[in-house]
């Protein structure tokens, strides 16, 4: 029935228990009200009471009991009912005042009483005793009926404020907790509708309530998600594998072919073994990024001198930065090292100084230097070229991205995205950053406690 799935939704079987917090919040709140307030309506007369108390006391201490008794009498008459005085002996029988016993059943003490005069609710009496020298006992109060029915209905609007703050707490999460199930659904919706092209939606969706169909439609959406996304991979790899052979036999027949074609047809040949070589070059750099994301490779780590590796690195790009009359400037420090495959970090070094020769300008100049920093050892590589816009940098890491200006120079797109493969196998924090003008591309190597091959 619908009704009872409208029941087992999880904001209604939650709803009591907000609403019983809420509810012991909200009284507990009102109660500190109460008792912040309610001793605040008595304090003035208590503070009177105490007051003229002292008073009496020193007038009795001054002129004695029979001056007291005559002041209590003319006080009590003067006072049209709302004060109260009693002077008795030790054992509550009254001297004077406007009281004809003792209140209470319990022989007169110091302190507070409270009492209803002449049994009258109505004419509730809050007073104060002291007891004087000789064993006699004084009282003086003040009628607090007033007071006493504000409290009770302080009190009564406190309890009513609960029980109406929790039915509106209830109201209010019924509508809130449908206007959370309406978009939930919408997502279920929208879910549902992805799966359902692509002939995944199962039929234990309508199964439970709306958050565990959420739960399985986004299982199912992510399963779906990451078998397409293996599926494009595979697709790319496969093509990768399956192509290299034919263009490796195409590259070697193009090569026996060299020897023995006229020289109007050198030019051409010539041409198309660099395309071939190129391809290779793509499709390999391909295979070795599968490789290394798939966790196949086989890849040993060993203690790696980090100077020995960024000079080795830098000398293979002199020739060619010379050729381009530009200045590779390199600054190491000694004693660095790292763990890791040592080919893979000079073929991840060597993408970036390539692309610094490739786009620096003419007569620019090349910064590679190593830095100590605090997660590990750093190695920057700087240049002077057109740089990359901040909304590109992390673009470049996907394969065969290129920036539109770049588009016009040979390259694959592939050189950074192996880049990041090694880094990611590494454990390597790989940072781009404006050179003004250039790039700078900081690679931080993890400190050896702290760097472990990646899966």
């Amino acid at each position: 029935m619908p009704w009872i799935r409208h029941l087992r939704q999880p904001a209604l079987r939650l709803l009591p228990v907000y609403a019983a917090l809420s509810g012991f919040t909200i009284a507990v709140l009102l109660a500190y009200i109460g008792w912040a307030t309610v001793p605040g309506l008595t304090a003035p007369s208590a503070a009177a009471c105490e007051e003229e108390l002292r008073e009496l006391v020193r007038e009795y201490r001054l002129k004695g009991k029979a001056a007291l008794a005559a002041l209590l009498e003319e006080r009590a008459a003067a006072s049209g009912g709302r004060s109260v005085y009693l002077l008795a002996d030790p054992k509550g029988e009254p001297i004077a005042g406007d009281l004809a016993r003792w209140p209470g059943t319990d022989s007169p003490a110091e302190g507070v009483l409270v009492f209803d005069r002449d049994d009258n609710p109505d004419r509730r009496v809050m007073a104060h005793v002291r007891l004087l020298e000789g064993g006699a006992a004084l009282l003086v109060g003040r009628e607090v009926g007033a007071v006493v029915r504000a409290r009770d209905l302080i009190v009564g609007a406190i309890w009513k404020g609960a029980v109406l703050a929790l039915i509106l707490t209830i109201l209010a999460g019924l509508v809130m907790s449908r206007g959370v199930m309406i978009r939930i659904r919408d997502v279920n919706r929208t879910v549902r509708d992805m799966l359902s092209r692509e002939g995944t939606f199962g039929t234990s969706q309508d199964v439970g309530d709306d958050l565990d169909a959420l739960s399985r439609g986004a299982g199912e959406l992510i399963e779906t998600t990451a078998r397409l996304a293996a599926s494009l991979r595979s697709v790319s790899d496969n093509i990768a594998h399956d192509l290299r052979t034919p263009l490796t036999r195409l590259k070697n027949h193009l090569e026996t072919l060299r020897a023995d074609v006229p020289a109007n047809l050198a030019g051409p040949v010539e041409q198309a073994l660099a395309e071939a070589d190129a391809l290779l070059s793509t499709f390999n750099a391909l295979l070795r990024i599968a490789q290394l994301e798939s966790g196949t490779a086989r890849v040993s780590f060993e203690e790696v001198d980090l100077a020995s590796l960024v000079r080795d690195v830098t000398d293979l790009y002199e020739p060619l930065a010379e050729e381009k009359r530009q200045r590779i400037e390199t600054l190491v420090i000694p004693d660095a090292t790292a763990l890791g495959n040592r080919d893979l970090l000079f073929q991840m070094l060597a993408n970036i100084v390539d692309n610094a020769v490739k786009y620096a300008p003419a007569g620019g100049r090349i910064r590679v230097r190593m830095e100590r920093r605090e997660k590990g050892s750093a190695v920057v590589v700087e240049d002077d070229g057109p740089g990359i816009p901040g909304d590109k940098r992390a673009l470049v890491f996907q394969r065969f991205f290129r920036l539109d200006e770049s588009r016009s120079t040979p390259g694959s797109g592939l050189g950074l995205s192996l880049v990041a493969a090694v880094a990611r196998l590494h454990g390597i924090e790989v940072t781009l950053e404006d050179s003004e003008p250039g790039l700078r591309v900081v690679l931080v190597l993890p400190a050896r406690t702290e760097q472990t091959p990646a899966a």
